[in-house]
């Protein structure tokens, strides 16, 4: 690979490890989604976890920010199955309105991803997973996600050979 591509790529991989200013998501939590009283999405501007969920680090503990802003406007989760569900179907692209958040069963929450349409049919093959390897650290494991109609944990699954493990040439 040639050192500028090289360069690029890295420069794509520094990008992404950037962090927030120290407490600044949780002050947009308390500060900006707290007070978020429309019905449009509000989107997280902090860093995202594979699949595009807001994640923030509270205590030295990954937390989700939807998780968060459902626990501050609903109150504690009822039970400890019970998942924070988004109306909007937008979970997946960081929104964290709490008008879109309630508490829902697993159940539940799946209903509501194949109402939304964001349940992809998740059919992979050998050679999808061969060019997902591929393309590793050339786009975001979110990027990947779509356009492969996965979950991102699938992804990380397939290029750490949890899944679709790497078959010996003949």
């Amino acid at each position: 690979m040639p050192s500028k591509a090289k360069n690029s790529i890295h420069s794509l991989k520094s990008a992404r490890r950037r962090r927030a200013p120290r407490g600044a998501p949780m002050r947009f939590i308390k500060e900006v989604a707290l007070h978020h009283d429309a019905d449009e999405c509000l989107i997280w501007p902090y860093g995202r976890n594979a699949d595009g969920y807001a994640r923030l680090n509270i205590e030295g503990r990954h937390v989700y920010g939807h998780v968060v802003v459902c626990e501050e406007t609903r109150g504690p989760r009822p039970t400890p199955e019970r998942q924070a569900s988004h109306s909007c179907g937008q979970g997946h692209e960081g929104c964290i309105a709490p008008r879109h958040l309630t508490w829902k069963t697993p159940a539940e929450n799946a209903q509501d991803r194949i109402d939304h349409g964001t349940a992809g049919p998740g059919k992979l093959t050998a050679s999808k997973a061969d060019a997902i390897r591929d393309l590793q650290g050339l786009l975001p494991y979110r990027l990947l996600a779509q356009e492969y109609h996965v979950r991102g944990c699938t992804i990380s699954a397939i290029i750490r050979g949890k899944t679709w493990r790497l078959r010996p040439a003949p």
